[in-house]
């Protein structure tokens, strides 16, 4: 059962399902697990249950990502040390980085990895929002391979939304309020912010800007010069520039830069230099130091 395949298993139920097991102190039924979740109201003195699939789907996508498993008909905890939202935040981002390339729950970060791709061969993103939701997954299927469990093809426009709110929960994107549209926007800022914040006193600081990229694309290997970033480039017949950031990169740290969190500065001979997307509001479009903000001098 992979996570997309189940759209009504979404991360605030996960949350409710983990939130629950770990208040209840004990394995859970998912008849039990359906009581917390969608308690049901009463009509005329007979009590009804909304939708009787919401436990089934946030059960499955939270077995799927590994962080609850079924023992017999009981549904337990995996992952003992999630707390907090964030928590489940970073056990999902890790869950997801371990997954086996062409496997169904590897399309979700293959998927950002496309994207990513894209956006640095269209040094731009106005085509993501500018782009109806079945051409974007024509487009993004052509870039993916494997297939769902059920043998469809790993994207579809039932599974986008799913994809969309998956990777805005771990940070990897966010909700435009445009009006009453609200389109998905790439920026990966949140996640690059809590994976810098890890690192920050274990790494150099400043760092070059060639060390802050290797460190950027082990860390999130879906951006720019990571593994799954260089598997879709391979996938759309793609040479990245390693010394050009993409854009949805470039939103990113730029947002994270205008937090005060990072500091991208040129100095000396600028051979070396990792280039921004252009952009001529910004004195500087180019780096070859960054310095972590908070972090050891």
């Amino acid at each position: 059962m992979s996570v997309l395949s189940r759209p009504q298993g979404t991360p605030d139920r996960v949350w409710s399902l983990i939130s629950g097991l770990k208040s209840a102190e004990f394995d859970l039924t998912p008849d039990d697990f359906l009581g917390l979740l969608n308690p049901g109201y009463n009509r005329a003195g007979v009590t009804e249950i909304a939708k009787t699939n919401l436990a089934r789907d946030a059960t499955g996508v939270a077995n799927a990502l590994g962080l609850v498993e079924r023992e017999n008909s009981l549904v337990c905890l995996r992952v003992a040390d999630i707390e907090t939202l964030d928590d489940m935040r970073d056990a999902v981002h890790r869950s997801l980085l371990t997954c086996q390339e062409g496997t169904p729950d590897a399309v979700i970060l293959d998927a950002y990895s496309w994207l990513v791709a894209e956006s640095h061969r269209r040094k731009e993103l106005d085509w993501i929002l500018a782009t109806p939701a079945d051409a974007l997954v024509d487009m993004m299927s052509a870039g993916l391979i494997g297939e769902d469990e059920d043998g469809s093809r790993p994207m579809n426009t039932t599974k986008l939304p799913a994809l969309r709110r998956w990777l805005e929960f771990i940070g990897l994107g966010v909700f435009l309020p445009i009006g009453k549209q609200t389109p998905f926007y790439p920026s990966a800022a949140k996640r690059i912010s809590v994976e810098l914040q890890r690192e920050m006193n274990s790494v150099s600081n400043p760092m070059t800007g060639i060390e802050f990229l290797d460190l950027l694309s082990t860390l999130c290997p879906y951006l720019d010069q990571g593994i799954l970033f260089r598997r879709a480039c391979e996938r759309i017949g793609y040479t990245a520039n390693p010394r050009q950031l993409s854009a949805i990169a470039t939103v990113s740290l730029r947002e994270i830069e205008a937090q005060g969190l990072i500091e991208f500065n040129l100095v000396g001979d600028s051979s070396d230099a990792i280039s921004f997307v252009h952009d001529p509001s910004f004195k500087t479009n180019s780096f070859n130091q960054v310095k972590l903000i908070g972090g050891k001098s």
